[in-house]
């Protein structure tokens, strides 16, 4: 049974302690990070300052792969941010060979269509507004908790 732990109405601003803490909980509990959510509700933004901290890059030079599915950043350990919006069907990720990166870094928008391929300890968040400048988020982690809870 999925563990969750619940940030509610954090402030935009705050979106960089956000995904410090979700990096440390990946430390012990995975790699693959789902994003779901209203178009425009900050996944992006999201996913952005995570590769940013954990690439150590410029937020400014990171680009969404809305057309390409996909964008890798760093050499040694490659981080693969994806971004599935225009992908239909499962059948057509596994086709393009991206469930060969599921057994390393991914932070995954619009995942939806491949919920069947993501592992069972795919760390999930669920971003929706909470007012024009807030959000909430609601991690869902698929093993038990191990380490510092979000909340």
């Amino acid at each position: 049974m999925p563990q969750h732990a619940l940030v509610s109405s954090c402030s935009l601003h705050e979106i960089d302690t956000i995904a410090e803490k979700l990096l440390h909980l990946a430390q012990e509990n995975s790699s693959i990070f789902a994003f779901y959510g209203p178009l425009g509700a900050g996944k992006t933004t999201l996913v952005k300052k995570i590769i940013a901290i954990k690439a150590n890059i410029c937020p400014s030079s990171i680009t969404s792969p809305t057309f390409t599915y996909v964008q890798t950043y760093g050499n040694s350990h490659p981080i693969h941010h994806f971004d599935l919006y225009r992908i239909k069907t499962a059948e057509s990720f596994e086709s393009m060979g991206f469930t060969d990166y599921l057994d390393q870094t991914c932070l995954i928008e619009w995942p939806e269509v491949i919920e069947k391929l993501l592992p069972k300890n795919t760390i999930r968040i669920h971003i929706a507004y909470a007012g024009q400048e807030s959000r909430t988020y609601k991690i869902e982690l698929g093993k038990p908790l191990v380490g510092e809870s979000i909340a």
